[in-house]
């Protein structure tokens, strides 16, 4: 579901090149971090109690932190929050999926998540859906590659069982 929320600011970019480099560096990550992350056999590391539960405390994080963000920007009129709370919120989660499984998917992701906050975090409001559309992009990417690599992992998982 976050990928498509992640993609929702390629359409409210100032100018077709700009959804078209949000779009090319979408399908880029997604394609070679995938490739990257795939390479080999997938991690078997049994996350402990401690893990899971921060994992789990972190995906609801994500959840409030787009309800707030979403509740600012519709009563202030000022979007710059959600972004930052939204992406913040989800390199959390990515650090505790990392910590718990460690994933090389893992680290991908944080690496495009962290981007896309500085890129929440510094830019200018005049521009700012055309930061969104890049950033969202790397977002989605990397949430769409840890789908795929989950997929793997659970196939993977269900076939040596």
């Amino acid at each position: 579901m976050f990928t498509i929320v992640y993609l929702v600011p390629i359409g409210l970019a100032s100018s077709m090149r700009m959804r078209l480099l949000a779009i090319g560096i979408f399908l880029a990550v997604l394609i070679v971090g995938s490739a990257i992350a795939l390479t080999g056999t997938p991690s078997r590391r049994i996350p402990t109690s401690r893990a899971e539960k921060f994992v789990g405390l972190t995906a609801f994080g994500e959840s409030i932190a787009a309800i707030v963000g979403l509740i600012v920007g519709f009563v202030t009129g000022n979007w710059w929050p959600f972004g930052v709370l939204l992406l913040g919120s989800v390199a959390l989660h990515f650090i505790s999926l990392a910590v718990a499984f460690f994933r090389r998917a893992d680290y991908i992701a944080i690496a495009c998540i962290f981007i896309s906050l500085t890129m929440a975090i510094v830019n200018p409001l005049e521009t700012l859906w055309d930061s969104w559309a890049i950033a969202g992009a790397l977002a989605a990417a990397s949430t769409a590659m840890y789908v795929i690599v989950i997929g793997r992992s659970l196939r993977h998982s269900n076939s040596s069982s």
